[in-house]
């Protein structure tokens, strides 16, 4: 940007920085009237915008880029997928945590974390190795903090639950040493959700930790993020005993052909009567915790034949 004084002796001039004013200048010519000429007149700024960002790298015209596809404008519809894509490039174009960038991070934390609800399981595995490998030249926590979360998102969605509740416990740690209680509780409860037998104990984890007013982010010109018609996936688990490998097969071979993501495990089976633990979670002896029971009364009634293989666990 050309910079003028009269008392100047000289006039500093950058390139890349006349790009950046021309940038800002476009995003100011974009209206919200919504009308044939505006939605027209506003694709034609959007074509011109991307244009000037492949000659000049920008963070926070990046991040304004997302805000305009994940809010949209007359002529420009919310497109998830891209605002995904921006918030990655916005990560992708810091060179550290000073000036303009500093003032990002918590944005980018919270908004991509917000967003990463209600988009495909690809965008986000692609999206979560682009933080990673950013990461490894660029260790700020906050996108250590914000790729950990996508990582764990991406498990929970493709039933790996013992990776996303690890992920999520490593995300929780990084956000309590920058002392965002905000993104720890809301990954507490992420953990507690993927453990839950039920929907009963869905429910409580939600209660247990919902987020308190005062735990909420700070809302800024940086961070204004929301768009009342755009909600999350809906998102359904459930688990599936098949009575024998035949009926396995045919079940996973249905489920897979309705886009359902599918994991193997071996269930959690009552030692006694056999019952398979669905929607109540089965108790675990307490002396040598090998075994569940489906309740007291199949604990009690094992306990002449259990009492044996218990007391030996327990001198091992």
């Amino acid at each position: 940007m050309v910079v003028r004084h009269e008392k100047a002796k000289a006039i500093s001039y950058c390139p890349c920085d006349e790009r950046k004013y021309a940038i800002y200048r476009l995003f100011q010519q974009l209206q919200k009237t919504d009308n044939r000429v505006t939605r027209r007149r506003n694709q034609k700024i959007l074509r011109r915008l991307l244009s000037q960002m492949q000659l000049c790298v920008s963070t926070a015209a990046c991040l304004d880029v997302a805000e305009l596809f994940y809010n949209g404008a007359p002529g420009i519809p919310t497109n998830l997928d891209l605002t995904v894509e921006f918030y990655v490039q916005t990560w992708e174009s810091m060179t550290g945590a000073s000036g303009e960038a500093s003032e990002l991070l918590h944005a980018l934390v919270n908004n991509l974390a917000e967003i990463s609800y209600a988009v495909d399981t690809p965008v986000l595995q692609e999206a979560a190795g682009r933080l990673r490998k950013v990461h490894a030249n660029l260790p700020l926590p906050q996108l250590n903090l914000s790729a950990t979360m996508l990582e764990a998102r991406v498990f929970d969605l493709m039933s790996r639950r013992e990776e996303a509740i690890d992920s999520y416990r490593t995300a929780k740690a990084v956000a309590l040493s920058l002392g965002d209680q905000h993104n720890a509780i809301e990954c507490s409860k992420r953990k507690a959700i993927l453990r839950a037998v039920g929907q009963e104990e869905v429910d409580a984890a939600v209660r247990k930790y919902k987020v308190r007013p005062d735990a909420l982010p700070q809302h800024s010109t940086w961070t204004a993020h929301s768009t009342p018609s755009v909600e999350g996936k809906t998102v359904m688990r459930g688990t599936l005993i098949c009575s024998d490998e035949a009926a396995r097969e045919n079940a996973l071979g249905e489920l897979k052909g309705l886009g359902c993501t599918v994991q193997a495990v071996e269930g959690v089976r009552c030692e006694r009567c056999g019952d398979m633990q669905c929607g109540t979670r089965f108790k675990k002896c307490g002396r040598c915790g090998g075994v569940f029971y489906c309740g007291r009364s199949c604990q009690k009634a094992h306990w002449e034949e259990h009492r044996g293989g218990c007391e030996l666990t327990n001198r091992n």
